[in-house]
C-alpha cells in the first residue's frame, strides 16, 4: 500500500517536471500532460525509493534527466539549469556522504565526464567537418559524472551508445529515412538511470569477476 502511494505521488511530481520542461522550451501555453511519460517516470522513481538507500540526492539528478529527456526530444535543448549548474550538489552530496563515492571522485567524474565527449566531439568535428554532439551533452555528462564518477560517465555512455544506436537503426529501418539530427540527451538521461539502479550488482559483479 505504501509502494502505490508513493507511485501516485511520483506521478503527481512526474507532471510537474512535464510542466517544467515545456517552461524551459517556451511552449508551457501548449502544454499538455503526457501519460506514457508521466507513468514511466513514476515507475523509475517508485524503483529508485524501493531500491536506492541514496534517494534524496539521485532524487535531484533523476528529476534532471527526465527534464532533459523531453526538451531535447522536443527542441533538441538540454538547459543547463537541468545539467551543468548542478554539478555543486553532485560534490555536495558526495561530500556529506549523500552519494556512494568520496566528493574527489565526483569532481574527478564530472570533469572526466565533460572531458570525455569534448575529446570525441573534436575528433569528429576533425573528421567529418562538423559538430557531431550539442554542448548540452558535455554540460549533461558532467553532471552525471559528478553523481556517479568515472566509471559511472563510462557506463552511461556505452549504455547511451548501444540504446541510440539500436534506436536510430530501427527508426530508419522502418521508416526508411535518414535521421540528420539525432538527440543524444535523452539516450544519455536514460544509460545513467539504468546504471544508477543496477550499479550495485553491476559492481558487485565486476569486483567478484575482477
Amino acid at each position: 500500500m505504501n509502494t502505490i502511494f508513493m507511485f501516485l505521488v511520483f506521478m503527481i511530481w512526474a507532471k510537474c517536471l512535464n510542466y517544467a520542461a515545456h517552461i524551459l522550451i517556451n511552449k508551457h501555453k501548449s502544454f499538455l500532460g503526457i501519460p506514457i511519460f508521466e507513468f514511466f517516470t513514476a515507475f523509475i522513481f517508485t524503483a529508485l525509493w524501493l531500491k536506492s538507500l541514496f534517494f534524496p540526492a539521485y532524487f535531484l539528478l533523476f528529476s534532471a534527466l527526465s527534464i532533459t529527456v523531453i526538451t531535447d526530444s522536443k527542441a533538441m535543448l538540454i538547459s543547463r539549469f537541468a545539467s551543468l549548474y548542478l554539478v555543486p550538489t553532485g560534490i555536495i552530496a558526495s561530500y556529506f556522504d549523500l552519494l556512494p563515492l568520496e566528493w574527489t571522485e565526483s569532481l574527478i567524474g564530472s570533469i572526466a565526464g565533460y572531458l570525455f565527449l569534448y575529446l570525441v566531439n573534436a575528433v569528429f568535428s576533425l573528421i567529418k567537418k562538423q559538430r557531431g554532439l550539442g554542448q548540452g551533452d558535455l554540460d549533461l555528462l558532467a553532471l552525471i559524472g559528478s553523481y556517479t564518477g568515472v566509471i559511472g560517465c563510462w557506463f552511461t555512455i556505452l549504455y547511451a551508445s548501444t540504446l541510440g544506436t539500436i534506436s536510430t537503426l530501427t527508426y530508419m529501418a522502418y521508416s526508411k529515412k535518414r535521421l540528420k539530427t539525432i538527440p543524444f540527451g535523452p539516450f544519455i538521461s536514460i544509460g545513467a538511470i539504468l546504471f544508477i539502479l543496477c550499479q550495485e550488482s553491476l559492481l558487485s559483479y565486476i569486483i567478484d569477476k575482477f
